[in-house]
C-alpha cells in the first residue's frame, strides 16, 4: 500500500508475502481484548514502513474489568 488507509477488522492471523506501507499510507490493525485476539500479520518476505507511514489500532471490544498492575509490570521509577 503506497497511499491510503487499510483498516483490518480481522483479529486473527493475516498471511502476506510482504507488507509495505508508503509515506502517506496508514495501516490499522485490530484488537479484541474481551476475546483475547488481535490482528497478527505474518509476512514471509520483507516488511517496510516508509518515513511518514502511520500505524493505528482499532479496538473491537473494550475491557470492562478493572485492571491493576502487578509488581512485575510496574516501572521502578514510577513506583509509589
Amino acid at each position: 500500500m503506497l497511499g491510503g488507509t487499510l483498516v483490518d477488522n480481522n483479529p486473527l492471523a493475516v498471511n502476506a508475502g510482504s507488507i509495505n506501507v508508503g509515506a502517506t499510507g496508514v495501516l490499522i490493525a485490530s484488537a479484541d481484548p474481551v476475546n483475547h485476539t488481535n490482528t497478527d500479520f505474518k509476512a514471509t518476505g520483507a516488511s517496510t514502513f516508509a518515513n511518514g507511514a502511520q500505524v493505528g489500532l482499532n479496538f473491537l471490544s473494550l475491557q470492562t474489568a478493572r485492571w491493576r498492575p502487578t509488581r512485575s509490570c510496574r516501572r521502578p521509577d514510577l513506583a509509589p
